[in-house]
């Protein structure tokens, strides 16, 4: 038996630009700096020959075809016109070609309270950054959302923004002086009818048990965390004879004798003489 073998021929074909001769209303651009092969950046952010980008003739039905006024602009379902759809709040997103789900970056408290949320950098969704024990609490002027907290009486604004330092952990024992700026890492606080307060934030504050601060200053000294405040060694914040503590300033008296001492000092105020 004979048999014959055809061969049928088979053809590739592709189809590709030069930069120089880039199609019309395909690429993104905010200036005409953006367009290649002379196309000017046009209605929409398109690249565009002179061709109306944002109103075509015919269109693939349900193609994104640009933002509009706000809005998303698609191809309707007959492929011969346009139809617009409101993107709200959140705005169009030219880059991802739809509407944003979210304004991109806000913070904002999930639905319930329970949470602080971001919308994501492209605007396509929101991420939990906080888990709030106590329920989240809404923006109030230039304060952001944020999770409720039990707010020291003296410092009742301190917690509004989150620390900037993540731990504070002495690993060895020292002297902390109240009255140098460097050592109140949350800043010095100033107090209606009071001495100003020396902050020290971090977002957890350990002490370990090894460790004797030993707080001298004329300014009160706080310790502020966000999530966790251990105490396992000591603070020290007595005055003496020859030094103020953070918690009042040293007798005011030369001592005489061994057994003849000045009163103690409390709450910034000096103690008694010798």
């Amino acid at each position: 038996m004979n048999m014959i073998l055809k061969l049928v021929p088979v053809f590739l074909l592709a189809g590709c630009f030069e930069a120089s001769n880039a199609p019309s209303c395909t690429i993104q651009c905010t200036t005409d700096a953006d367009c290649l092969g002379g196309l000017t950046c046009g209605a929409g952010n398109l690249c565009t020959d002179g061709a109306n980008c944002i109103e075509p003739d015919m269109c693939a039905a349900g193609q994104f075809i640009a933002c509009v006024s706000g809005s998303a602009r698609s191809c309707n379902a007959t492929g011969n016109g346009t139809e617009d759809a409101s993107c709200g709040a959140p705005g169009c997103n030219d880059t991802a070609r739809r509407c944003n789900a979210c304004q991109p970056d806000e913070v904002s408290c999930a639905a319930g309270n329970t949470a602080v949320e971001q919308c994501m950098a492209d605007g396509s969704a929101r991420m939990m950054i906080d888990q709030c024990a106590a329920g989240c609490a809404p923006a109030v002027g230039s304060v952001a959302p944020h999770c409720s907290y039990l707010a020291p009486v003296w410092l009742a604004d301190i917690c509004d923004t989150v620390a900037a330092s993540n731990t504070y952990v002495p690993n060895a024992s020292a002297t902390i002086t109240t009255t140098l700026d460097a050592n109140c890492t949350g800043g010095v606080i100033a107090q209606m009818g009071g001495l100003p307060v020396c902050v020290v934030r971090a977002k957890t504050i350990t002490i370990p048990s090894a460790v004797t601060l030993s707080i001298q200053g004329t300014r009160p000294i706080a310790y502020v965390a966000d999530t966790e405040l251990d105490v396992l060694g000591t603070l020290d914040v007595s005055a003496d004879r020859g030094t103020n503590g953070a918690g009042g300033s040293r007798v005011s008296g030369t001592v005489g004798t061994t057994t003849s001492a000045g009163g103690g000092a409390g709450f910034g105020t000096l103690g008694a003489s010798g």
